[in-house]
């Protein structure tokens, strides 16, 4: 099920809200980027730089900035703003990823 989230309107802190897809506590769903990378989408010259130079950006595109673990920045799409297009902080789920990281150098693939 699809929940639509009117463009200014709250959305709630643990919900993530992308491009009028968000399923409250989970975010949006697997694969609703598909069509914005493949499709034509404001996604489509991020990909295309990428693979032709291993980075995303270029053109007249916003700057997509490479997420390190000093600096864990997200390219977050919103509806609510001119460009569509913010930057985060993934500080939410710190606990996880240091939690991930510690179970996958104890248990390396």
């Amino acid at each position: 099920m699809q929940v639509i989230v009117p463009p200014h309107s709250h959305v709630d802190s643990h919900t993530v809200s992308k491009r009028l897809k968000s399923l409250p506590v989970l975010g949006s769903f697997h694969g609703s980027d598909v069509l914005n990378i493949y499709g034509g989408g404001d996604l489509t010259d991020y990909l295309i730089h990428f693979a032709t130079n291993l980075d995303p950006n270029g053109g007249l595109s916003p700057q997509w900035p490479q997420y390190t673990t000093s600096s864990p920045q997200l390219m977050t799409l919103v509806d609510s703003q001119a460009t569509n297009r913010t930057i985060t902080l993934d500080t939410y789920r710190v606990e996880a990823i240091k939690f991930l990281t510690k179970l996958s150098l104890a248990h390396p693939l």
